[in-house]
């Protein structure tokens, strides 16, 4: 049995742990990647978040309610907007589109967990924190193959010209073909 119709009767579980692993790992040995998703991504992105975090660092009486709202403010949009992008530039995954709308949800109910006014308020920046970090590495999954933040845009195709399978006969053949 091929190692296609093997992965298919699994579900694609396999496929889809493969997939997120790669993506994961591979942009760690770009480097233009890993600084832009340090400096405009976790910086730049979330400066009012830090901007509050200073606050309450600073403060003599400090208070979490502008932390959670910045958690509440910054994480859905931008989640929402990796999601679409994930969604939309993935052609050949649906496991990885339907993943990309799970962790949509699931940070949403933690988000709403964040800003939920009865819960404690460690309880809530925790959630947040998750919300925030699930966010993260879901836009560096699907930015892993963007060729404009990798430094050697050549090496994203992992396939050859052609498609994705090598092992199928070529089509044509060379009758006709005269030689002289």
């Amino acid at each position: 049995m091929d190692s296609d119709n093997n992965e298919n009767k699994r579900g694609n579980w396999t496929a889809l742990g493969r997939e997120l692993m790669e993506r994961t790992v591979r942009p760690c040995f770009h480097p233009s990647f890993v600084m832009f998703f340090v400096v405009a991504i976790c910086g730049v992105g979330p400066l009012g978040f830090w901007i509050e975090l200073a606050s309450y660092v600073t403060s003599q009486n400090p208070g979490v309610a502008p932390i959670r709202a910045s958690f509440i403010s910054f994480v859905p949009a931008f989640l929402a907007g990796t999601t679409m992008q994930l969604i939309w530039a993935e052609s050949k995954s649906r496991s990885l589109r339907a993943f990309s709308i799970f962790m949509l949800c699931a940070c949403g109910v933690a988000l709403v967990f964040c800003g939920y006014p009865a819960i404690q308020n460690g309880s809530a920046i925790t959630a947040g924190v998750f919300a925030a970090v699930i966010a993260l590495w879901m836009w560096w999954i699907a930015n892993a193959n963007q060729q404009d933040f990798l430094d050697d845009p050549s090496d994203i195709s992992r396939n050859p010209i052609g498609g994705d399978r090598v092992d199928t006969p070529l089509s044509g053949d060379l009758s006709g073909f005269r030689t002289e």
